[in-house]
């Protein structure tokens, strides 16, 4: 149950609880009240108005034995005669035929206060005097049957005063459960509403906790549908995003720990070796000109190698960082490839490379040629190291292909390929088959994770896969430009 709609219940408990407590023991008091009165608690007759009420309901008491069966009659007068005694009070009913019914003896005086009633006029009426009053009332029946009903009575103040304590009483136990019963209400309301609240804040604070002390693996176990439930699973999913973050950043400093040692390690060999040539021309080891021009050429090509591996984890960093300037522009990805193959092959044909075109679907892309010329170049000289046929010579294929809105860019070679287990972990920096990293010379490690970063900077993504008839093939995926995209793009908008 929602947390509103405890709230609504809760409302209408506080509400209705206390008011039908209020109701129902004020009805079981008045009961009480009005029963006492009418078998004897000694209701007081001290005042006019107090004998006035009570000769009434003396005198209704005598209408309903009259009106009564003959067989309930005398049960009727047996409760009137002892309405009577417990207030001592006398009465007399008579008809024109004489007394009817008569209960008591007459005090002194009472035949004087009788006859000043009468004279009064009108029914009901009391007269007072020394201490005693008296009441005459009529009643008169549909059949004709009149009679009247004469009341007498002495002041009475011990019972006045049982009435009133009576009446306090009753008071303090209305008051009390009224009282009672809100406070139970109330209990149970914050049972009902605020233990709910408090226990999902408390979940919520013990989430943060565990995250405060780097538990980031802590998940709040929020079952119930209520408005808290959204909280919940919003603290779930940023925790479980802190989680892979810590861990992507842990994947980043373990790769960075690994790309300064693997760095480190790849530039030793070759300064190694033009340290060894230089000390060699420097000692006189190198002592014609053929020799010298030699171990020249050797240190030329050393340092080649290192503005080479210099270069790549540069545009790395760069890229990594992502301080590198990304200029998108709309590209037809298949005019960009026939334009870098004519380029690269004019560059490395040279050097042994066969490259050449394939199918190429329209693609129309957001791209920078200068990444994707970077791509194309590392995956050729990857090709030049690695894909060579089996007649020894590298070749390399471009193809264009669009699925759905993507556009696939595949360079596949006919050299060997790689292992299967080895095919996610060719775009890591300095991944290489040569686990012992002892051949430099053959590559930085950081073409195909240069082409990863190029590919991701442009919204797109590389990986590598093995060709069913052989060789190694790298797919660069990007997405292709929508039609309002398109559309903006063109001549006159």
């Amino acid at each position: 149950m929602s947390i509103r709609r405890r709230m609504f219940w809760a409302n209408v408990l506080m509400v209705c609880v206390p008011v039908v407590v209020a109701v129902a023991v004020g009805a079981v008091l008045a009961v009480g009240i009005v029963g006492a009165m009418q078998h004897g608690t000694g209701v007081g007759i001290n005042k006019s108005g107090d004998f006035y009420w009570a000769g009434q309901t003396a005198a209704e008491a005598a209408e309903h034995a009259l009106d009564a069966p003959e067989d309930e009659a005398t049960d009727g007068w047996d409760s009137l005669a002892a309405l009577l005694d417990a207030n001592r009070m006398g009465m007399a009913v008579t008809d024109d035929a004489g007394t009817v019914y008569a209960h008591g003896s007459a005090p002194d005086g009472v035949d004087a206060l009788l006859a000043a009633a009468r004279a009064v006029g009108e029914d009901g009426a009391v007269v007072s005097a020394g201490g005693t009053s008296a009441f005459v009332t009529h009643v008169t029946y549909d059949a004709g049957n009149a009679y009247e009903v004469v009341v007498w009575g002495e002041a009475g103040p011990v019972s006045n005063d049982a009435l009133k304590r009576m009446l306090g009483t009753d008071a303090l136990i209305f008051v009390a459960a009224v009282v009672l019963a809100a406070v139970l209400t109330n209990r149970f309301c914050i049972r009902f509403v605020y233990r709910r609240i408090e226990q999902s804040l408390a979940e919520l604070e013990t989430g943060v906790h565990h995250v405060q002390d780097g538990d980031l693996s802590y998940r709040i176990a929020h079952e119930t549908a209520d408005e808290f439930a959204p909280i919940c699973a919003t603290f779930n999913d940023m925790a479980q995003r802190l989680e892979d973050s810590a861990a992507r950043a842990a994947r980043d400093e373990q790769s960075r720990k690994e790309l300064i040692a693997g760095i480190s390690h790849d530039l030793r060999s070759p300064l190694a070796s033009i340290q060894g040539y230089v000390e060699g021309l420097l000692d006189g080891v190198a002592a014609t000109p053929e020799r010298q021009r030699r171990y020249l050429q050797v240190i030329e090509r050393k340092a080649r190698d290192i503005d080479g591996m210099l270069a790549q984890l540069l545009a790395y960093s760069k890229l990594d960082l992502g301080e590198s300037a990304v200029a998108l522009e709309p590209v037809r990805l298949d005019d960009a490839v026939r334009e870098q193959v004519a380029d690269l092959d004019a560059v490395l044909a040279p050097e042994g490379l066969d490259l050449s075109c394939g199918h190429l679907d329209a693609a129309p892309v957001l791209a920078d040629r200068t990444l994707l010329a970077r791509i194309m170049r590392n995956v050729a000289d990857n090709c030049m190291k690695y894909g060579r046929s089996a007649d020894g010579r590298p070749r390399l294929r471009a193809s264009v292909t669009v699925q759905g809105e993507t556009a696939r860019l595949r360079l596949a070679d006919q050299g060997p390929g790689v292992a299967s287990e080895a095919l996610g972990r060719l775009f890591n920096p300095l991944y290489r088959a040569d686990a012992a990293r002892t051949n430099p010379a053959q590559g930085s490690g950081l073409g195909l994770a240069v082409v990863a970063r190029a590919a991701e900077a442009m919204g797109g993504a590389a990986h590598a896969e093995n060709a069913p008839e052989g060789g190694l093939v790298v797919v660069v995926a990007l997405p292709c430009m929508k039609g309002d995209e398109r559309d903006a793009e063109r001549p006159g908008n």
